[in-house]
């Protein structure tokens, strides 16, 4: 529709940062990652995320009324929904065929199943925001702090997946990636030096009661709840991890 020089120059002509919540929204329907962008300089995310509109709207509608454009979007009837969710299903093994999806004995497999079930759990949890704040004016910082996060974990899974199918290997932005190589460290650390293993298992049990008193505290804001609960889960499944790898080495 228009060029890279065109698309710069209209973005800082029209771009205003009253209208960036409506430009995120805009975005959100055509499932664009600009959408959960964050930055400190707040003209320059509005120009950035009209900059990306631009692929989808003309000058003369973005600088129409972009509110209109946001509610016939969330009004439009799910028989012209441009959404996935109107398509056929399409199961995994139709998706990522080159990967070995019934052979769970290889742990590289084991690993994409995990992102996939993830990949469907971040986007139930974006469906769900979408239907509670469905017809609100503006989001809370909550809100989008946990649409960011969830969009990006949710980008990660299809990258992850996409890169796995393709060559057989994972990028490495996932957290379940991360923690594959994670094991190995800790498999090693627990044969090598079972004192330092435990010390580091005790400091993980910690921090899950920390953050539990957290989210059971009146006193914890909003906000801060939602990042415990991120933090809790983290170190719940590296607790769950530490545990396997102590299983698996006293049955050898």
């Amino acid at each position: 529709m228009y060029t890279f020089r065109q698309k710069t120059e209209i973005s800082r002509r029209i771009a205003k940062t009253e209208d960036i919540d409506l430009y995120r929204k805009m975005l959100k329907p055509h499932r664009a990652s600009a959408a959960g962008r964050i930055m400190q300089d707040r003209q320059a995310l509005a120009e950035s995320l009209v900059y990306n509109l631009l692929d989808f709207y003309t000058e003369e509608q973005l600088t129409a009324t972009p509110a209109v454009l946001v509610t016939s979007q969330m009004r439009r009837p799910k028989s012209e929904d441009p959404s996935p969710a109107v398509k056929k299903k399409v199961s995994k093994f139709e998706e990522y065929p080159r990967i070995r999806w019934k052979d769970l004995d290889d742990p590289l497999v084991r690993t994409a199943d995990s992102i996939f079930t993830d990949r469907i759990n971040c986007w139930g949890r974006l469906a769900e925001i979408e239907r509670g704040t469905e017809g609100a004016s503006t989001l809370s910082a909550e809100t989008l702090s946990e649409i960011v996060f969830t969009s990006i974990r949710m980008e990660q899974c299809f990258a992850e997946l996409r890169n796995f199918n393709n060559t057989g290997k994972f990028l490495g932005q996932h957290t379940f990636v991360t923690q594959s190589d994670e094991r190995s460290r800790v498999k090693a650390l627990l044969r090598e030096d079972p004192d330092r293993y435990f010390d580091e298992r005790k400091n993980i049990e910690l921090n899950i009661t920390r953050y539990s008193s957290q989210l059971n505290s009146k006193k914890t804001s909003k906000e801060q709840k939602v990042r415990a609960q991120e933090n809790l889960e983290k170190y719940q499944a590296r607790l769950q991890m530490y545990k396997d790898i102590f299983k698996e080495c006293i049955q050898i």
